[in-house]
């Protein structure tokens, strides 16, 4: 019955030794605060605060040791000390030899030589028991032969970790993309004045006939290629009436049409065909670069508007010919046969391609028949970060440099392999889907701008993107920690 009795009395002794230990007037007379801890790269992590001394005055015969401690849990780590020696005690200590409480990394101050504020810090390596860590700066008073007669501590703050997992969402386009493209070009192919026979071998009409055959003979010897339209469109130029060049350009158009489906075997809803009566475009463009005499005079007749085809157009070209008859002849001589030509479109449609190894191998050579699913698709075997991932994206967005979707790809791969600035670059060109949004949270989060994240994280949040809602969490933890 003795022991309970017993162990209450050691428990008060030890209390009230505590309660003197902390009552030392020396170890009333220190503070410190702003403190300052953070991760450097990988490695290495820096503490630092100030400690004040202004008040602090140490009798001759007791030394204050103010020593830094790093504690999470079970694991502590003591930073160097600074010591602060009344004379007597400071030389003792010297005279030992041995170094002074602490040892030899503790930074040693006579109280009458001792600085103010001490800006305390250090950089020492990165453990992975930081996160979460607590500082704290612990005060002890030594008297003589090490006896310790006072003890406190001042808690300064924690360090959390912003370990936010960077898991960009990459887009695919809707539907059943494919890529299609057209050759285009004009073909002056040549007709006798009012006629609309084709004469391949006069007028210099072969060569010109072979840009249209080219062009179709390029599309149907690549294999991946298939030839979805042939168009082609007819023009005459503005002599004679409208009615007239309107019968001439039809025609001409219907020959050249004549002269494709002779070579090849295509379907007839293949070949479409348009035609323009008079090429006053061309006209107006061909005056409007010249310096012909009158230029601005006769551009001003040439845009009077038109309200009857069949007579306003007829009548632009009798009103030049009277106003300026040495420049109307001119014209007529020289830039209306040119007018008298055919444009000519190739479209064609890409074949699918589905082996990811097939679809990396036309990323090299021929990127351009791609989808932008398809590099998405060549992108999923690389790790995200990696040289090769990069690549992929890098290509995707050089191709389609105006595509959202390009844009927002090639910005996760930034983002996931720490390219900020170009994330930056490409997120400007992204749209502002929830995903893009959501990138652009990311984006904030790793330029450390945490408060600047979180609308767009919530937002994101709010959309369902996938994991925005646990990030949000983390984040808002996080600020809370950053306001205490």
């Amino acid at each position: 019955m003795k022991s309970p009795i017993i162990l209450s009395a050691l428990a008060l002794a030890g209390a009230l030794q505590a309660s003197a230990l902390n009552e030392v007037k020396s170890l009333q007379q220190w503070d410190a605060d702003g403190a300052r801890m953070q991760r450097e790269g990988d490695n290495l992590f820096s503490v630092g605060f100030d400690l004040d001394l202004a008040g602090l005055d140490v009798p001759s015969e007791e030394a204050i040791l103010l020593t830094p401690v790093l504690q999470n849990g079970l694991d502590s780590l003591e930073l160097p000390a600074v010591g602060i020696y009344g004379r007597n005690r400071y030389y003792h200590y010297e005279r030992r030899g041995t170094g002074m409480i602490s040892g030899d990394d503790e930074t040693v101050w006579k109280n009458k030589e001792k600085p103010g504020h001490i800006d305390y810090s250090q950089v020492i390596p990165y453990r992975p028991w930081f996160d979460g860590v607590k500082l704290k700066v612990k005060g002890q008073c030594y008297g003589c032969c090490f006896q310790l007669l006072g003890q406190n501590e001042k808690p300064l703050g924690v360090f959390m970790e912003p370990n936010f997992p960077i898991r960009p969402k990459y887009v695919f386009e809707p539907g059943n993309a494919e890529v299609t493209g057209e050759l285009s070009g004009e073909a002056r192919v040549q007709f006798v004045v009012d006629r609309w026979e084709l004469h391949q071998d006069k007028f210099g009409n072969g060569p010109e006939l072979a840009k249209i055959t080219h062009s179709i003979d390029t599309v149907k010897n690549d294999p991946d290629l298939t030839v979805t339209e042939v168009w082609l469109k007819g023009f005459a130029s503005p002599e004679a009436t409208w009615q007239h060049n309107t019968m001439l350009a039809k025609n001409r158009v219907k020959a050249v049409r004549e002269f494709v489906e002779a070579r090849y075997d295509f379907d007839p809803s293949v070949i479409v065909t348009e035609f323009q009566p008079e090429d006053w475009a061309g006209l107006r463009k061909w005056v409007a670069e010249s310096n012909i005499e009158n230029r601005d005079g006769i551009l001003a007749i040439i845009d009077e508007p038109v309200t009857n085809p069949d007579k306003d157009w007829d009548a632009k070209d009798r009103k030049i010919g009277q106003k300026y008859p040495k420049q109307r002849k001119f014209l007529l001589n020289t830039v209306y046969p040119p007018l008298r030509h055919t444009e000519y479109k190739i479209k064609y449609k890409v074949r699918r391609f589905l082996d990811p190894e097939e679809i990396r191998r036309v990323m090299k050579t021929e990127p351009a028949k791609l989808t932008l699913n398809d590099f998405n698709l060549a992108a999923e075997g690389y790790e995200p970060g990696s040289p090769e991932f990069n690549e992929v994206y890098d290509i995707m967005v050089r191709i389609h440099p105006d595509s959202e979707i390009a844009n927002l790809n090639a910005a996760n791969a930034a983002l996931q392999s720490g390219n900020l600035p170009a994330a930056e670059k490409y997120l400007a060109k992204a749209g502002s889907s929830p995903e893009a949004e959501y990138s652009r949270g990311l984006l904030k989060l790793m330029q450390e701008d945490y408060a600047g994240a979180k609308p767009a994280i919530e937002a994101a949040a709010a959309n369902g993107i996938e994991g925005a809602a646990e990030l949000l969490d983390s984040l808002n933890r996080y600020l809370d920690f950053l306001a205490r």
